[in-house]
Protein backbone atom coordinates (compact mmCIF):
# COMPACT_ATOMS: atom_id res chain seq x y z
CA UNK A 1 0.00 0.00 0.00
CA UNK A 2 1.28 3.42 -0.70
CA UNK A 3 1.71 6.21 1.74
CA UNK A 4 -1.13 7.93 3.49
CA UNK A 5 -0.71 11.67 4.55
CA UNK A 6 -2.56 13.36 7.08
CA UNK A 7 -2.08 17.35 5.48
CA UNK A 8 -4.08 20.14 7.01
CA UNK A 9 -4.09 23.97 8.10
CA UNK A 10 -4.70 24.53 11.78
CA UNK A 11 -4.64 27.84 14.12
CA UNK A 12 -1.68 28.45 16.19
CA UNK A 13 -3.05 26.76 19.33
CA UNK A 14 -4.29 23.54 17.73
CA UNK A 15 -7.52 24.20 15.93
CA UNK A 16 -8.46 23.13 12.55
CA UNK A 17 -11.89 24.81 12.70
CA UNK A 18 -13.51 27.11 15.14
CA UNK A 19 -16.89 26.88 17.71
CA UNK A 20 -18.54 27.05 14.87
CA UNK A 21 -17.16 24.41 12.77
CA UNK A 22 -16.10 26.77 10.40
CA UNK A 23 -12.59 27.58 8.54
CA UNK A 24 -13.38 30.89 7.04
CA UNK A 25 -10.49 32.40 10.00
CA UNK A 26 -8.21 30.06 7.15
CA UNK A 27 -9.51 32.00 4.62
CA UNK A 28 -8.86 35.64 6.05
CA UNK A 29 -5.33 34.99 5.97
CA UNK A 30 -2.89 35.60 3.43
CA UNK A 31 -2.29 32.43 1.44
CA UNK A 32 -5.28 30.45 3.47
CA UNK A 33 -7.98 30.35 0.56
CA UNK A 34 -5.77 27.91 -2.01
CA UNK A 35 -2.81 26.28 -0.83
CA UNK A 36 0.32 26.83 -2.16
CA UNK A 37 0.79 23.91 -5.33
CA UNK A 38 3.96 23.00 -3.86
CA UNK A 39 2.36 21.43 -0.46
CA UNK A 40 0.53 19.19 -2.40
CA UNK A 41 1.96 15.46 -1.78
CA UNK A 42 3.49 13.98 -4.38
CA UNK A 43 4.41 11.00 -2.92
CA UNK A 44 0.66 9.73 -1.04
CA UNK A 45 -1.27 7.19 -2.36
CA UNK A 46 -4.05 8.31 -0.08
CA UNK A 47 -5.06 11.71 1.52
CA UNK A 48 -6.87 12.08 4.65
CA UNK A 49 -8.71 14.60 6.22
CA UNK A 50 -10.57 15.09 9.56
CA UNK A 51 -14.56 14.83 9.80
CA UNK A 52 -14.85 18.28 11.00
CA UNK A 53 -13.42 19.51 7.81
CA UNK A 54 -15.53 16.92 5.70
CA UNK A 55 -18.84 18.28 7.67
CA UNK A 56 -17.73 22.03 6.78
CA UNK A 57 -17.56 21.08 3.09
CA UNK A 58 -21.03 19.46 3.39
CA UNK A 59 -22.39 22.73 4.58
CA UNK A 60 -20.10 25.15 2.89
CA UNK A 61 -19.56 23.47 -0.56
CA UNK A 62 -22.77 21.78 -1.12
CA UNK A 63 -20.32 18.95 -2.01
CA UNK A 64 -22.95 16.27 -2.17
CA UNK A 65 -24.96 18.07 -4.99
CA UNK A 66 -20.69 18.45 -6.55
CA UNK A 67 -19.33 14.64 -6.28
CA UNK A 68 -16.57 15.61 -8.77
CA UNK A 69 -15.30 17.02 -5.58
CA UNK A 70 -14.74 14.22 -3.37
CA UNK A 71 -11.01 13.28 -3.76
CA UNK A 72 -10.15 11.66 -0.26
CA UNK A 73 -11.93 9.52 2.20
CA UNK A 74 -12.75 11.94 5.41
CA UNK A 75 -12.41 10.28 8.72
CA UNK A 76 -8.41 10.81 9.45
CA UNK A 77 -8.22 9.58 13.23
CA UNK A 78 -9.68 5.62 12.18
CA UNK A 79 -6.39 5.81 9.92
CA UNK A 80 -4.02 6.55 12.93
CA UNK A 81 -6.08 3.91 14.69
CA UNK A 82 -5.67 1.14 12.05
CA UNK A 83 -2.16 2.07 12.01
CA UNK A 84 -2.21 2.94 8.78
CA UNK A 85 -1.15 6.92 8.88
CA UNK A 86 2.32 7.63 7.51
CA UNK A 87 2.44 11.31 7.65
CA UNK A 88 1.08 14.44 9.39
CA UNK A 89 1.48 17.74 7.73
CA UNK A 90 0.34 20.84 9.21
CA UNK A 91 0.50 24.27 8.01
CA UNK A 92 0.08 26.61 11.16
CA UNK A 93 -1.81 29.92 10.67
CA UNK A 94 -0.68 33.11 12.45
CA UNK A 95 -4.32 33.18 14.00
CA UNK A 96 -5.31 32.03 17.48
CA UNK A 97 -9.10 30.39 18.23
CA UNK A 98 -10.54 30.15 21.63
CA UNK A 99 -12.03 26.47 20.59
CA UNK A 100 -12.95 24.31 18.46
CA UNK A 101 -12.31 21.42 16.49
CA UNK A 102 -8.69 20.15 17.45
CA UNK A 103 -6.41 19.11 15.20
CA UNK A 104 -6.62 15.53 15.40
CA UNK A 105 -8.78 14.06 18.55
CA UNK A 106 -6.09 11.29 19.37
CA UNK A 107 -3.50 11.58 21.77
CA UNK A 108 -0.20 11.14 20.11
CA UNK A 109 2.85 10.21 22.08
CA UNK A 110 6.56 11.92 21.25
CA UNK A 111 7.33 8.25 20.60
CA UNK A 112 5.71 8.01 17.30
CA UNK A 113 6.13 10.73 15.71
CA UNK A 114 9.45 11.85 14.28
CA UNK A 115 10.05 15.58 12.49
CA UNK A 116 10.94 15.54 9.30
CA UNK A 117 10.65 19.10 8.05
CA UNK A 118 9.45 22.51 9.21
CA UNK A 119 10.33 25.97 7.05
CA UNK A 120 8.38 29.11 6.57
CA UNK A 121 5.76 29.13 3.90
CA UNK A 122 4.35 32.57 3.90
CA UNK A 123 2.43 33.65 6.48
CA UNK A 124 2.10 30.05 7.91
CA UNK A 125 4.94 27.72 9.85
CA UNK A 126 5.07 24.06 7.47
CA UNK A 127 5.31 20.89 10.25
CA UNK A 128 5.74 17.77 8.77
CA UNK A 129 6.10 14.04 10.95
CA UNK A 130 6.63 11.08 10.06
CA UNK A 131 4.34 8.87 11.92
CA UNK A 132 5.97 6.09 13.96
CA UNK A 133 4.32 2.40 14.03
CA UNK A 134 3.35 1.36 17.19
CA UNK A 135 5.86 -0.74 19.77
CA UNK A 136 4.96 -4.42 19.70
CA UNK A 137 3.99 -5.26 23.19
CA UNK A 138 7.11 -7.73 24.45
CA UNK A 139 5.99 -11.40 25.19
CA UNK A 140 5.44 -12.08 29.04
Amino acid sequence: MGRVIFDTAASLNGFIADGQNSLEWLFAVEGGEEPDAALIPTAASVLVEGSTTYEWLLDHDDILLHPENWHAFHVVGQFFDAGALDEIAVSFAPVLLAGGAPLLPRRIEADRLRLMHASALGQFARVVYSVDAAPTPEPA
